[in-house]
Parts: C-alpha cells; sequence; structure tokens
C-alpha cells in the first residue's frame, strides 16, 4: 500500500512528476484491474480537479462515497472528547460553542474540531499562567476550560 498526497499529484511547479504518476496509474489500473484497488481520498473539489486531470482517470473509479461533514452536535461531541483529557467545558464555554458551531461551518469539520480543542486547552493554559493563582487553586483550575479560553482559541482559528 502506498499513500501519496493529492497536492503532489496536482502540483504546476517545473519537475513535478504529478502527471507521470497519474498517467502511470491510468495505465496500471488498464493493465491490472481485475486485481488491483485503488482508494482515493480527499475534499470534493480537490477530488474532482484530480478525477479531470486525465481524460482516463474518472471512469476507471466505479464507486464513490461522499461523507458529509459533521453535524453541529456532532462536532459538540468530538470536542467533549476532551473530557478524555481530564478537562471539562464549563456551561459558559459549552453554550458559547454551541451557539458558535450552528453558525459555523468548516471544510474539514472534525479536525476544526480536534484543532480547536487543542486551541482552547493551550489559552486555559495560558489563562492560568499570568493569573498568578496559587499552586492549590492551580490545581482546582487546570481542569476547566472556561468561556474566555474558547473566545481566544475561536479567534486564533478564524
Amino acid at each position: 500500500m502506498t499513500n501519496i498526497h493529492m497536492d503532489s499529484l496536482l502540483g504546476q511547479t517545473s519537475g513535478d512528476f504529478g502527471k507521470e504518476v497519474i498517467d502511470t496509474l491510468v495505465d496500471e489500473m488498464t493493465k491490472h484491474n481485475e486485481n488491483l484497488v485503488v482508494v482515493l481520498a480527499g475534499y470534493p473539489n480537490e477530488m474532482n480537479n484530480l478525477l479531470e486531470s486525465n481524460p482516463g482517470l474518472r471512469s476507471r473509479f466505479k464507486k464513490f462515497f461522499l461523507f458529509p461533514d459533521y453535524s453541529p452536535e456532532e462536532l459538540l461531541s468530538i470536542m467533549k472528547d476532551a473530557q478524555s483529557f481530564q478537562y471539562q467545558l464549563t456551561k459558559a464555554a459549552r453554550n458559547l460553542l454551541q451557539q458558535t458551531m450552528e453558525e459555523f461551518m468548516v471544510n474539514g469539520n472534525g479536525r476544526f474540531a480536534t484543532n480547536l480543542i487543542d486551541e482552547m486547552i493551550q489559552a486555559q493554559a495560558m489563562r492560568l499562567m499570568v493569573g498568578g493563582n496559587s499552586e492549590e487553586c492551580l490545581v482546582e483550575k487546570s481542569i476547566f476550560i472556561e468561556e474566555e479560553d474558547v473566545k481566544k482559541a475561536l479567534n486564533k482559528m478564524k
């Protein structure tokens, strides 16, 4: 099994071998169509561009699956998994996330959710570092992601 990043196949710089790779792929799919499995994965627009890059490529694929973006509820569920890192969202933080996820749609929104969790944790750490809290207070506060952590993370992600 070989993984090839799609951006490298569609590159436009001199010295790119993307066209050669695609042409070879089409040739090999023609020669070995009964015992060769090729899986392409990516975002719909980029996949369409790849399949249109060679006249014979699209016709060699028989099955296409589109995985829809996660719903706001599913994104919140992913973000609540921050609890597996021993963090808890305060009610205000959870409400802000709920409101934001209903208004905010992005491509690759599952990755967006996990990146947002990372940013919230970093924002929380920065807030606690400059907060001048005692060691005991830090331990108590270190499990809570506050609304301000969510706001900072969202601003950084925009």
